[in-house]
């Protein structure tokens, strides 16, 4: 006679509740997941734009730092030549400056040309209407243009080779320093050379949400007083027909 079968356990299924259940908490923890993982994202592409208008910001006020570190130092105010134009646009500094600096990087690289490592040297923001494929226009951009001219001339704002330096820039503030106060225009040829020089500068991503601005301030030491000061210090004032 044979034995009967042992009863099989039974298998306890899932009910509609429980399974429920286990979806909604699985969908939580894979949303609470994209979230910290969208923040995550964001957060990274934040801290790139930021990063990316301090660099704009900071290689472009080193540019301009050192030419006018480099500016020609004479007691021939005819030879050097510092001149401040105040620009305001739109609510916003535009100002530009002109000087005679010394480099040595030539400038006409594709020509034999000589070059004698004078410069005139020339800063200003320039904009510029963006566009896509089709040609519609996307807006404006604005970069940090130097223009330098390796014949220093009687025709100080022309000529030479103009170079985008600095995308991005859409503020340049810069002031003069003459011992006592800062003055936002200077022209050297009634204000002699100043002591220093002060840079304000702005900077945008390429998106253009986030900004970011820098100063630098550059001392012009080791400059000789102006010959015509010293004549007249010798020799008293000169009029204008020449006699003292």
């Amino acid at each position: 006679m044979t034995p009967p079968a042992a009863p099989q356990p039974t298998r306890r299924a899932f009910t509609l509740i429980e399974l429920m259940v286990a979806v909604i908490i699985t969908a939580a923890v894979a949303g609470g997941c994209v979230i910290a993982l969208s923040q995550s994202m964001d957060a990274r592409t934040r801290s790139h734009a930021r990063q990316q208008a301090r660099s704009r910001a900071e290689t472009a006020a080193g540019v301009m730092a050192r030419d006018i570190a480099n500016a020609i130092r004479s007691g021939d105010m005819f030879d050097a030549q510092v001149f401040i134009t105040d620009l305001t646009v739109d609510g916003s500094a535009r100002d530009e400056i002109l000087l005679f600096s010394r480099s040595d990087r030539r400038v006409r690289s594709a020509t034999n040309e000589p070059e004698s490592g004078e410069y005139e040297v020339q800063y200003r923001v320039v904009g510029r209407v963006e566009r896509d494929e089709s040609g519609v226009g996307r807006g404006n951009a604005f970069s940090l243009w130097r223009r330098m001219d390796p014949v220093p001339d009687e025709w100080f704002d022309s000529g030479g080779v103009a170079t985008a330096i600095g995308d991005g820039v859409v503020e340049l503030s810069i002031s003069a320093f003459d011992g006592e106060g800062w003055y936002s225009s200077w022209n050297s040829d009634q204000d002699g050379y100043p002591h220093a020089i002060r840079i304000d500068l702005r900077a945008r991503d390429e998106t253009g949400r986030y900004t970011a601005d820098t100063r630098r301030v550059i001392a012009l030491d080791r400059t000789p007083p102006p010959y015509a000061t010293a004549v007249e210090s010798e020799q008293g004032p000169v009029d204008a027909g020449g006699a003292s």
